[in-house]
C-alpha cells in the first residue's frame, strides 16, 4: 500500500496531534455571523424547565458550530430579555458569561435556571447560568468577545427577532430548534437565513452538549513490550484497538532516518531504536502518532543500576545475603538491592544474575520480575560477603542510602524503646530504628553486636536482623542456628562464635563443656530431643556455658506450622512434604498473575484455634498445581510482612518442590462465618497486647486461627463503597461487607454498620480483597450468592480473598440519596457543615453542578454553610497562589434554583495549612445575604492569615470578622486554622466557628501488631480542640447569653476525647440527639462513622433540630456521590423560649420486678431539656432490699442517670451506716433541708455541705454529697 501525498504532507508538517474535533481558535479570531453556515448560531431555546408539565428541570440555550474548526468561547456571552422588554438586548442585565470551547460541527449547552418541577436533568452542561427564560416568549442573542452580536433569536410573541417574524410559541413541552441547513450533516442545527420564523421549528426539547455526536478517533498504536531497555533480539509488536485499522511505522535504528511503511510483523531489537507509528482507516481518519524508544539492556554492577528510575529495566549480578518471604537481598562489592516477587530459584550464598524492573516501595528500591526478562544462578555457594561494620550515624537520613539492602554489623547497641514492631536503639549519642519481632529484642537490653540488612521505609533507614542468632549479647559467646525450640527430625544445628578465631567446644550428654570437650567442626544432626551445651575458647580463655534445648519434631502438618499464635515456631526452617489440598490459586489482584497457592490439610486436628490452611509462595509456573490437587510441598517457612512496620505477618511456605498425590480431590468444607457458623467477636480486636491467643474473644486471634483456610460469607451485604489500597500491580479493591452475626450490630437505614464506641470498632465487619469488581458499589448492595474465599492479611487488615473470577454478581441497593427531613421554618436559622472534598473551580462542571444541586435540593438552601476542603483557585498548582474562588459554585447554585450566596474566607499562608502541596486547603463560609448579614467588627475588616480574632463583649462584636482563632499557636502546625465569623439573623447575633482538624495520618491500624493501637495524630487534635474551646469559653465568660455554633470536620468521633474537649461544659454536640443508627457522616474501613460535627452553646440545644443528609458517604459516584462526606444540617431558633421538663419517681420501695418498665418509661419520656429526680422511699418493701439494702436499686438509678434525690422516711429504716453506704455509691447529689446532719447524724456530717451546691466555684455539686439545694444547668439555663 502506498501512503497518500496528503498523508505524507500531514506527517511531515508535524500535525500528528490533529484530532477530529479540530484546532481551538483563539477568542480574538472568532467566526462572524453569516448565512453561509460559517458561524456559531443559537440552535435551540427552551424556557419551560421545571414548569408544570415539564420533563426537564432547567431552562437552557444551545449553540451550534457549523464550521470545521473548534472555537474558543472565552469572553463570549448570551443575553436575554422578555418578549415585550423595551430597548434592545444591549441594555439587559440578564447575561451569562461563557468560557470553554465549542467543537467543530459540535454543540455547546448552557444550562439556565431551574423550576420547581420536572423529573429529568439536562445532559452535562458546558456552562451554567441563572437566567429564567420566558416559558413561551422572549428574545436572546449571542455576543462574541469583541462585543459584537453574532446571532439573535426571538420566539413566541417577542417584539424583536431576525427576519420576518419570531420562532413559534413555546411551552413546558416545546422548544425552538434550529433546522438543518441544505447540504449539512443530517440532523444538524445550522440553518441560518437570518429569519427566525423560517429557521426554527417548535418541537420537543432535545438538548445537546459538546460531547454530542463526536466521532471516536482511531485508537493510537500500542507496542509490546513497552518502551524500555530490553535484551538484544527482543521482538517488538505493534497494534491498535481499532478494528480494521492499518498500522504504519517508521523505525529509526541508531538515529538513522526512516520512512513510514506498512507494519507487517515484529521488529527485532538489535540496537537503540525509536519507532514512530500511527493507525489509519482512511486518508481522512487516523490516530495520533505514537513514539516508542528502546535501548539494549546491558549488565551493570548494582551501584550503577540503583539510580534507575521507577519502571526502568535493569540487569545486574550479586550474591544473595538474605531471603525473607517475597524478598531476596543481593549484594556485590559496592552496593546491594532487594529483589521482590522472584520465585525461589536460589539460596543464600548463591551468586545470581537478574533482569527486572526498578520499583520504589515506600522509598525502598526493589527489582521486580518482568515478562521477557530472565534470572539465573551463576554460581552456587559462592559465599556470603562479610558484613560491613557501620555505626548508628551511618543510618541517618543523609547517609543511610549508601547502605540500603546491604549486610551490615553494628556494635555496642542498647535498646531504648519500642513502638509496635520497631525498636529505637542507641549507639553512644546516636539512635536508629530496628524493625523486628524477634524475641531477644527488649527495652533495656544491650547487645555487643547485631548483624542484619538495611531497608528504607519512608524517611527512615531501618536495621532488620538476620535472625535471633544475629543479635549477640556477648561477643565472646556461642550462637546456634536455628535457635532453641522445636526442630524437625533430621534438621541440623550449626554452632559458631561472634568472636573472630574462637573455637567452639560442646557436649550433648549433659556434661558441662570445657576446652577439652569435643571441638565443633560440622553441623549437629538432631533426631531426638537434645540439649546442646557449648563454650567459646580463645587464647586460653573460656566463655561461660551456653545451653540450647531442642525438641525433635516429626515433619509438621499445617496446624503444627500455624500453631496457636500469630507467628510460627518453625519460621526459618525448611519443611518437607507438607500435605494439603489446593483450595485456591494466589494471584496479583491487578492483573491476575499467578503468585502461589493455598493448601488446606485434609486431616485437620480437633483444635479450632489452629489454622489448617497456609499460603505457598511461588511464581514458577512450571510448578503450578491445579485447584483440587492433593499435594505435598517442600519449602522454607517464613513470616511474610508486606512492608509496614505495624503490620501483622502472614505465615507462608516458599516453595522449592512439589509432589502431586492425587487430582480432582473434593475441597475441604468452608467454615461459615456468622450466624449458623463461627460467630465473629464483635467488640474486642485484642485486649492483651497480643500476649494471649484467644480466638473466641479477640477478633485478631479469631481471623488468625483461620489464616489460609476456606471460609464462606452467606449472601453478604456491602456496607460502603469500595476503596483501593496499594498501587500499580499491587492495587487491591476492598469491598467491605457484613453477615448476620449477633444482635449487637447497629445497622444504618442503608445497611451499613455504625461505629458504636472507641472500644468497639466493629471487628465483625469483613473486607473482601479482589481485583476491579467491574461495577461501582454502595452501602446496602447485596451479593447474589455466598462469597467463598480464603482468609489472608493485606494492607493492615484480615481479608477474605475469593478465587480469581469467582465473585458473585451484585444487586444494587434501592436506597436513594436523602433530602433533609427538617421542615424549613423561615423564622429559624438553617446552618450546615459540608466537606466538599478538595474543591476548586477546575473540578469540572459536573461536580460543581452536583454540589449545587445537593445544596439547593437535598440540603434545602441553608442560610449559612461552613465549607470544608476549599482549595485555592488553581487547586494543587503549586505556584504560590492562595486565593480561593467560589464564583462558579455560587453561579451553579443559582442555576439550580438556590439563592445568590456570598463566600468569605481567609486565605492561608502558602502551604502552611496541610493538605496537598499547592492546594492551600481551608475552611470558609457561604451565606445567603438575603437572610443573614455578616456583622460589623471592631476593626472593620476580616483578619489576615496570622491575625488572631478576639471578642469584645461591650460591642458584642469580633475584633475581625471573619477571623482565625489563634492561628500562630503550634497546635495548628500544618493544619487548618479555625475560622470564626459573626452573623446577624432576625435581630440576633450568632458566632459560627468553622473547623477542619488534622487528619488521622500516622495512627496505627486496628488490626496491626501494636495493641492497643497508638493514635499519635489525636494529640494534635486534642490541642486544637482545647484552643477552640478556650475561645468559646472566652466569649461565654464575657457574654453568657452569646449564641455560638462550632461545626466542621473534626477527623474524630463523637465519643472521643477530641469531641469531649471541644464540647467542654460550654457546648452540646447535636449529633448526640440523633438515633444511634443515624450517627454517621463518613464511611471508612467498612464503618459508618461521624467525622463532621455541629456543636452549639447550651442555650440553643433544646429547640435545635439536627439532620445528617446521607447523600454521599453511602454512594458511589455513578449514583450521585459528589464528596466523601455527608453534610450536617441544623435548624436553630435564636429566639426560642426555654422550657424545662421535670421527671420524678417516688416510693419505689425496692420493687425491682418493675424496674425495666420504669427505666423504659424514663427513656421514652426523657428529652434533652429534662431533669430526673427521685422524691425518696427507695428503701424497704421487698426481699430485694433485704438482700441488697438498696444498692441494687442504686445500680439502676446510676445507669439511667438521676440528677438528684431527696430522702423519704424509709431511707432511715436501717440506720445511718446503711444510708451512708447508699449515698457513697451514688452518681448524683442528695437534697435535704429539714434534717439536722451536724449535731445528731454524725455518720453523714462529713458529706453534708451547708451551702447551695453550684452557687460559686468553691461549692461545686459533687456526687454522693448532701446539700440544702443545688443549682443545675440545663441547656445553658440555671
Amino acid at each position: 500500500m502506498v501512503i497518500s501525498h496528503r498523508m505524507q504532507k500531514w506527517l511531515s508538517a508535524g500535525l500528528a496531534m490533529l484530532m477530529l474535533i479540530g484546532i481551538v481558535v483563539p477568542a480574538g479570531q472568532s467566526a462572524q455571523a453569516a448565512t453561509d453556515n460559517s458561524n456559531i448560531v443559537i440552535s435551540q431555546v427552551y424556557g419551560g424547565g421545571g414548569n408544570s408539565g415539564a420533563e426537564l428541570k432547567n431552562d437552557f440555550i444551545e449553540l451550534y458550530n457549523p464550521t470545521d474548526k473548534a472555537v474558543s468561547l472565552d469572553g463570549w456571552k448570551v443575553r436575554y430579555a422578555s418578549a415585550s422588554a423595551s430597548g434592545d438586548l444591549a441594555t439587559t442585565k440578564n447575561i451569562t458569561d461563557l468560557k470553554g470551547t465549542i467543537p467543530a460541527n459540535g454543540y455547546f449547552l448552557i444550562q439556565q435556571a431551574a423550576g420547581t418541577g420536572g423529573t429529568k436533568a439536562l445532559p452535562a452542561p458546558d456552562a451554567l447560568g441563572t437566567l429564567t427564560l420566558g416559558a413561551a416568549s422572549g428574545k436572546i442573542d449571542l455576543v462574541n468577545s469583541a462585543g459584537a452580536s453574532v446571532d439573535m433569536v426571538g420566539f413566541g410573541e417577542a417584539t424583536a427577532y431576525e427576519g420576518s417574524g419570531p420562532a413559534g410559541l413555546l411551552s413546558a413541552s416545546l422548544a425552538a430548534v434550529r433546522k438543518t441547513a441544505t447540504g449539512a450533516p443530517e440532523g444538524s442545527r445550522g440553518l441560518d437565513t437570518d429569519n427566525n420564523a423560517n429557521d426554527f421549528v417548535v418541537q420537543t426539547p432535545d438538548p445537546r452538549n459538546s460531547s454530542y455526536g463526536i466521532k471516536q478517533a482511531v485508537e493510537a498504536v500500542t507496542a509490546a513490550p513497552a518502551s524500555n531497555a530490553w535484551p538484544q533480539g527482543t521482538a517488538i509488536t505493534l497494534n491498535t484497538a481499532t478494528v480494521g485499522a492499518s498500522v504504519y511505522a517508521a523505525v529509526y535504528i541508531d538515529g538513522a532516518s526512516a520512512a513510514y511503511t506498512p507494519y507487517s510483523g515484529p521488529i527485532q531489537l538489535n540496537a537503540p531504536t525509536t519507532i514512530k507509528a500511527y493507525a489509519s482507516v482512511s486518508d481522512e481518519v487516523y490516530s495520533t502518532v505514537s513514539t516508542f524508544d528502546y535501548t539494549l539492556l546491558t549488565k551493570q554492577n548494582i551501584s550503577a543500576v540503583r539510580p534507575a528510575e521507577k519502571g526502568d529495566n535493569v540487569w545486574t549480578e550479586g550474591i544473595i545475603t538474605r531471603i525473607d518471604g517475597a524478598k531476596m537481598y543481593i549484594q556485590d562489592k559496592d552496593a546491594a538491592i532487594v529483589l521482590y516477587g522472584f520465585p525461589a530459584f536460589a539460596q543464600v550464598g548463591d551468586r545470581v544474575e537478574v533482569q527486572g524492573a526498578m520499583d520504589i516501595y515506600s522509598n525502598l528500591q526493589e527489582l521486580k520480575t518482568v515478562t521477557g526478562l530472565t534470572y539465573k544462578v551463576t554460581a552456587e555457594n559462592a559465599g556470603v560477603p562479610a558484613p560491613k561494620l557501620i555505626t548508628a550515624a551511618d543510618l541517618s537520613a543523609a547517609k543511610g542510602e549508601a547502605f540500603e539492602a546491604q549486610l551490615v554489623t553494628l556494635k555496642d547497641v542498647t535498646i531504648d524503646s519500642k513502638v509496635g514492631s520497631s525498636f529505637i536503639a542507641s549507639q553512644g549519642a546516636d539512635t536508629f530504628t530496628i524493625y523486628s519481632t524477634l524475641a531477644p529484642l527488649a527495652v533495656g537490653k544491650h547487645f555487643d553486636q547485631i548483624t542484619g540488612v538495611i531497608e528504607q521505609f519512608n524517611a527512615t533507614y531501618q536495621f532488620i536482623p538476620l535472625g535471633a542468632e544475629s543479635l549477640v549479647e556477648e561477643l565472646f559467646s556461642v550462637i546456634a542456628s536455628p535457635g532453641a525450640g522445636p526442630i524437625i527430625i533430621g534438621g541440623q544445628v550449626t554452632l559458631s562464635s561472634p568472636t573472630a578465631g574462637a573455637a567452639v567446644h560442646y557436649t550433648i550428654d549433659g556434661a558441662t563443656p570445657t576446652a577439652s570437650s569435643p571441638l565443633y567442626t560440622t553441623p549437629i544432626t538432631v533426631d531426638k530431643d537434645i540439649v546442646i551445651m557449648a563454650v567459646a575458647v580463645l587464647d586460653g580463655q573460656t566463655s561461660k556455658v551456653y545451653t540450647f534445648e531442642y525438641k525433635a519434631s516429626e515433619q509438621p502438618r499445617i496446624h503444627d506450622i500455624q500453631g496457636e499464635s500469630h507467628t510460627s515456631s518453625f519460621a526459618g526452617q525448611t519443611v518437607t512434604d507438607v500435605e494439603g489440598i489446593v483450595t485456591e490459586l494466589g494471584y496479583t489482584f491487578a492483573n491476575g498473575n499467578y503468585k502461589g497457592f493455598f493448601i488446606q490439610d485434609p486431616k485437620p486436628d480437633n483444635n479450632i484455634n489452629t489454622s489448617e490452611g497456609i499460603f505457598v509462595y511461588s511464581t514458577n509456573a512450571s510448578l503450578k498445581p491445579a485447584v483440587g490437587d492433593h499435594v505435598a510441598v517442600t519449602g522454607l517457612v517464613s513470616e511474610y510482612n508486606e512492608g509496614s512496620s505495624s503490620n501483622l505477618t502472614s505465615t507462608q511456605i516458599t516453595l522449592s518442590s512439589i509432589k502431586t498425590i492425587a487430582k480432582n480431590v473434593e475441597l475441604p468444607a468452608a467454615v461459615v462465618l456468622g450466624k449458623g457458623g463461627r460467630i465473629i467477636p464483635d467488640s474486642i480486636i485484642d485486649n492483651d497486647g497480643l500476649t494471649l491467643f484467644q480466638p473466641s474473644e479477640d477478633a485478631a486471634d479469631f481471623y488468625e486461627s483461620l489464616e489460609g483456610m476456606r471460609v464462606t460469607l452467606p449472601t453478604p451485604t456491602i456496607i460502603s463503597p469500595y476503596w483501593t489500597s496499594g498501587g500499580g500491580n499491587s492495587i487491591v479493591y476492598n469491598v467491605p461487607v457484613r453477615v448476620e452475626n449477633t444482635s449487637q450490630d447497629v445497622v444504618t437505614p442503608t445497611g451499613g454498620l455504625v461505629l458504636k464506641g472507641a472500644d468497639n470498632l466493629n471487628p465483625q465487619r469483613l473486607l473482601i480483597a479482589y481485583g476491579n469488581p467491574g461495577q461501582e458499589v454502595g452501602t446496602g448492595d447485596k451479593f447474589n450468592g455466598n462469597v467463598t474465599g480464603v482468609i489472608g492479611y493485606n494492607n493492615g487488615n484480615y481479608k477474605v480473598i475469593p478465587g480469581n473470577g469467582s465473585l458473585p454478581s451484585i444487586t444494587p441497593s434501592t436506597f436513594k440519596q436523602e433530602t433533609s427531613t427538617i421542615t424549613v421554618n423561615e423564622d429559624k436559622l438553617l446552618i450546615a457543615s459540608y466537606n466538599i472534598e478538595n474543591y476548586y473551580p477546575g473540578v469540572g462542571t459536573a461536580k460543581i453542578q452536583k454540589l449545587a444541586e445537593s445544596i439547593t435540593v437535598n440540603m434545602k438552601k441553608p442560610d449559612i454553610i461552613s465549607v470544608v476542603e476549599m482549595q485555592d483557585s488553581d487547586g494543587e498548582g503549586n505556584n504560590g497562589n492562595v486565593e480561593a474562588s467560589a464564583a462558579e459554585l455560587i453561579q451553579a447554585i443559582q442555576a439550580a434554583g438556590g439563592p445568590a450566596y456570598t463566600y468569605v474566607d481567609i486565605a492561608p499562608v502558602n502551604n502552611a495549612d496541610g493538605g496537598a502541596p499547592g492546594g492551600n486547603i481551608r475552611v470558609g463560609f457561604l451565606y445567603n445575604a438575603a437572610r443573614v448579614k455578616l456583622s460589623d467588627s471592631i476593626n472593620g475588616q476580616k483578619g489576615t492569615a496570622t491575625q488572631a480574632v478576639g471578642y469584645d463583649a461591650a460591642a458584642d462584636e469580633l475584633t475581625y470578622n471573619p477571623g482565625r482563632i489563634d492561628p500562630n499557636n503550634s497546635a495548628f502546625d500544618s493544619s487548618r486554622k479555625p475560622l470564626a465569623a459573626q452573623f446577624e439573623f432576625n435581630g440576633e447575633k450568632v458566632i459560627v466557628i468553622a473547623n477542619h482538624f488534622n487528619s488521622k495520618s500516622g495512627d496505627n491500624g486496628p488490626f496491626g501488631n501494636v495493641q492497643p493501637p497508638v493514635l499519635s495524630s489525636e494529640v494534635q487534635r486534642h490541642k486544637i480542640a482545647a484552643v477552640v474551646n478556650g475561645f468559646v469559653k472566652e466569649v461565654l465568660t464575657a457574654n453568657p447569653s452569646a449564641n455560638i455554633v462550632a461545626l466542621g470536620d473534626l477527623n474524630d468521633f463523637q465519643f472521643t476525647q477530641t469531641a469531649t474537649i471541644l464540647k467542654g461544659n460550654e457546648l452540646d454536640n447535636l449529633i448526640d440527639k440523633l438515633p444511634l443508627n443515624e450517627r454517621y457522616t463518613y464511611t471508612y474501613d467498612g464503618n459508618s462513622q461521624v467525622l463532621d460535627h455541629l456543636l452549639v452553646s447550651k442555650n440553643l440545644t433544646a429547640s435545635a433540630e439536627i439532620d445528617v443528609v446521607h447523600l454521599n458517604a453511602d454512594f458511589p459516584e455513578s449514583r450521585g456521590r459528589v464528596s466523601d462526606h455527608d453534610p450536617v444540617l441544623a435548624q436553630l431558633d435564636l429566639n426560642a423560649d426555654f422550657s424545662l421538663r421535670v421527671l420524678h419517681t417516688n416510693d419505689t420501695h425496692s420493687h425491682l420486678e418493675t424496674v425495666v418498665k420504669r427505666m423504659t418509661a424514663i427513656k421514652q419520656e426523657r428529652t434533652g431539656n429534662s431533669i430526673l429526680l427521685d422524691a425518696g422511699d427507695v428503701f424497704s418493701g421487698t426481699l430485694y432490699f433485704t438482700k441488697f439494702e438498696g444498692l441494687a436499686d442504686l445500680e439502676f438509678m446510676n445507669y439511667i442517670g438521676y440528677d438528684a434525690m431527696t430522702f423519704g422516711n424509709h431511707e432511715f429504716d436501717k440506720g445511718l451506716p446503711t444510708l451512708r453506704a447508699f449515698i457513697d455509691k451514688a452518681d448524683f447529689p442528695f437534697i435535704s433541708s429539714n434534717i439536722d446532719f451536724i449535731t445528731k447524724n454524725n455518720e453523714l456530717k462529713d458529706i453534708f455541705v451547708n451551702k447551695v451546691g453550684g452557687s460559686d466555684s468553691a461549692t461545686p455539686v459533687e456526687d454522693g454529697h448532701i446539700y440544702p439545694s443545688v443549682i443545675k444547668e440545663v441547656y445553658g439555663e440555671k
